[in-house]
């Protein structure tokens, strides 16, 4: 047809579409993460993406830096492995495939993502137990990726970040461990949902165009 082709990373996609018209507008500085199959992300500050070095940055949910251990008293627990060929990536754990992952390592149940956190909001002992393990081996790498990119709002977005009572028990647990204190909520839902990619992709298009 004689176009131009632009081929651009969903998680920045939908960063830019957060930070222009959805929970992330009105900040210089948004934070975006993907709690979907797995973990994603990416970074926008003044209207533009953060594009690192080939191509990559803002990508919080990959490096061996998940904790072994968990409760009191303490339970040792799996280093997972991980699509990029390291063991312990915040991915294995961060998404719905990863939760459903570390509720059989702590119960042996086999169960849903859905599953578990419909339970855990019926405060089922086993379910709350899995979801407290997740917001500590989740919510201590997004605090230190909060405090690296001193992002202004971390706006949450996939399958997980469809429930409003799960964002804001992560939204708790990264307040509670990044340097500065607010008592303003940091981790927010996604406003665009699943349009989001969509939408940051014109934008990103447009941009590209010289037309942004």
């Amino acid at each position: 047809m004689g176009l131009a082709v632009f081929v651009f990373n969903d998680a920045n996609c939908f960063a830019l579409a957060e930070a222009a018209s959805g929970s992330g507008r009105g900040h210089e500085n948004v934070l975006a993460v993907i709690l979907g199959s797995g973990v994603g992300g990416a970074q926008v500050v003044g209207g533009r993406v953060i594009d690192g070095a080939g191509g990559v940055a803002g990508e919080w949910g990959h490096g061996t830096i998940l904790a072994t251990r968990f409760g009191a008293p303490p339970q040792d627990l799996p280093h997972f492995a991980c699509g990029c060929g390291r063991k312990g990536c915040v991915n294995t754990v961060g998404g719905a495939r990863g939760l459903e992952a570390l509720h059989r390592a702590l119960t042996g149940a086999a169960s849903t993502s859905r599953e578990i956190v419909a339970r855990w909001k019926k405060r089922e002992a086993a379910e709350a137990r899995t979801v407290a393990a997740y917001m500590e081996l989740v919510g201590q790498p997004l605090a230190y990726a909060v405090n690296i990119t001193g992002a202004a709002i971390v706006v949450a977005g996939g399958g997980l970040a469809t429930d409003a009572a799960f964002v804001a028990a992560l939204d708790a647990a990264v307040r509670e461990r990044i340097l500065r204190r607010t008592a303003q909520p940091l981790v927010v839902p996604s406003r665009h949902a699943a349009e989001a990619g969509l939408a940051g992709a014109a934008i990103a298009g447009f941009e590209a165009l010289g037309h942004g």
